[in-house]
């Protein structure tokens, strides 16, 4: 560290060291209420592109175009990766991040 810029320094790394972010009251409702509408839009969502990728599949292979049917394919992979990572990444997050903001 500079050795000039060491007083003016020290106060902030001690006003900085531990800020525990803190919702407001009342909050907590909303927030999971939000949560819960994010988490059906998604599951939502993730439905309808796999209704697709089967649409897609079938379609190629009724008609005979072989790239819907492989697009189709990719979709439901890319479904499928989604679907893992929604699974998965909340905990991920939660577990990096306990609600206590180091500076």
């Amino acid at each position: 560290m500079i050795p000039l810029l060491t007083p003016l320094l020290t106060p902030l790394e001690t006003a900085c060291t531990k800020f525990v972010a803190k919702a407001p009251a009342g909050v907590d409702s909303l927030v999971n209420q939000v949560g819960g509408y994010i988490a059906w839009g998604v599951g939502l969502l993730l439905g309808i592109s796999v209704l697709v990728g089967i649409g897609s599949i079938v379609a190629g292979r009724l008609f005979g175009m072989q790239h819907s049917s492989k697009v189709g394919v990719i979709s439901l992979v890319v479904a499928a990766i989604s679907a893992v990572c929604l699974a998965v990444l909340p905990a991920v997050i939660g577990s990096l991040w306990n609600g206590t903001i180091t500076c």
